[in-house]
């Protein structure tokens, strides 16, 4: 399960806790603060569920095309790969 999926099912479940204590709730205070963790955390739902999966930061993106050009310079010119390109590949994959 990716870590997007675990977090979003995480806020999730706290929406259905607010929304059920609320339920309970005597006070209107008390029902206000819960309808706005409710909202905050089906705002959270949704960027876990939606908005996270689809980004790749900007950073990222940089490295990679710096990579990509590295590597392209280097196969052109038929050179070896310096040492510790394969492991920071395989730590990219790992992690990404």
């Amino acid at each position: 399960m990716k870590e997007s999926t675990l977090k979003g099912l995480f806020h999730a479940s706290l929406v259905v806790a607010a929304l059920v204590e609320m339920r309970t709730a005597t006070t209107n205070m008390r029902r206000l603060l819960l309808g706005a963790c409710a909202g905050w955390h089906a705002s959270a739902t949704y960027d876990h569920f939606v908005r996270e999966p689809r980004t790749v930061p900007i950073i990222d993106q940089l490295h990679r095309k710096a990579w990509e050009q590295d590597l392209s310079r280097m196969t052109e010119k038929k050179l070896h790969l310096p040492y510790g390109y394969m492991d920071s590949l395989h730590d990219e994959e790992e992690n990404g």
